[in-house]
């Protein structure tokens, strides 16, 4: 089984823009910081047998759903700690619902229509301190956690794709044909 992760020895070289050096904020200002932009790490990644891979690895998904908790988690656990909270553990149990087209959809060149069908959390406290003081800790903590908010909120995003260095409007298909599907 290989290594699933691993510190970098540098950065990842990107072509396509300058990374953004990450920088402390001071106390009252706005944090700002790009991924990625510190600390470089090499993950694998496998969809398992069911989407042609072969399981060696979490799938692209599973990544995504254990950064929303983790980054979710780092936020309680800053916040327990700014305000000297007694909490004995905190755990965060979570799921998301996904749905996608794209294996029915790359034969007929139906729009494909993949998506996040639901983000269940469940965040699980052990502590003496009031309810309402664990309902404000996570509150604040979500209303905070970026990952969190990738989810809740409408992102900016782009897609820009170069083939052999020209730009290719991967968007549309301009009416060629989606590649054949092999045979089973």
């Amino acid at each position: 089984m290989p290594e699933i992760v691993r510190k970098s020895p540098a950065p990842p070289a990107v072509t396509q823009f300058e990374p953004v050096a990450f920088e402390r904020p001071k106390v009252g200002e706005r944090g700002r910081f790009e991924i990625p932009g510190y600390s470089a790490f090499e993950l694998t990644c496998d969809e398992g047998t069911s989407y042609y891979g072969d399981d060696s690895a979490p799938p692209p998904l599973a990544y995504l759903s254990a950064g929303i908790a983790f980054c979710l988690l780092t936020h309680l656990q800053a916040l327990v700690h700014a305000h000297r909270l007694r909490v004995q553990s905190i755990r965060v149990e979570q799921r998301l619902r996904y749905s996608t087209t794209l294996a029915t959809t790359m034969a007929t060149l139906a729009a494909p229509d993949g998506r996040c069908d639901g983000l269940e959390t469940h965040v699980l406290v052990d502590s003496d301190e009031a309810p309402e003081k664990i309902a404000l800790l996570v509150a604040q903590a979500e209303a905070a956690c970026m990952a969190h908010q990738t989810v809740l909120q409408p992102t900016p995003a782009s897609l820009r794709v170069l083939l052999n260095g020209a730009a290719v409007d991967a968007r549309t298909h301009n009416g060629a044909e989606a590649p054949a599907a092999p045979a089973d």
